[in-house]
């Protein structure tokens, strides 16, 4: 095998890990945790994170109402970059 083609079977390996392993855990992980979800409950949750942000979205877009508390943390602040849409 080439270089050439030792790299390029390396970069389809990592794309493939980082696909099965990584992007398909998150959604997992995110399905799970919106079957948790409740009507009416208050969620609390700190700083900012992706996986937490993305079951929070998806419960909204499935007509689930609750409410969400994001404490912040220094010295990023990442949860002020968190800004939820206005409870109906």
């Amino acid at each position: 095998m080439t270089s050439a083609q030792a790299k390029t079977l390396l970069l389809h390996k990592i794309d493939s890990f980082i696909r099965d392993r990584i992007l398909l855990a998150d959604k997992v992980i995110e399905q799970h945790a919106i079957s948790k979800i409740k009507d009416g409950e208050t969620i609390l949750t700190y700083a900012r994170s992706s996986v937490v942000e993305g079951v929070l979205l998806e419960a909204k877009r499935q007509g689930k109402v609750f409410s969400v508390v994001v404490v912040d943390s220094r010295p990023l602040y990442e949860g002020s970059s968190f800004s939820p849409s206005p409870r109906p």
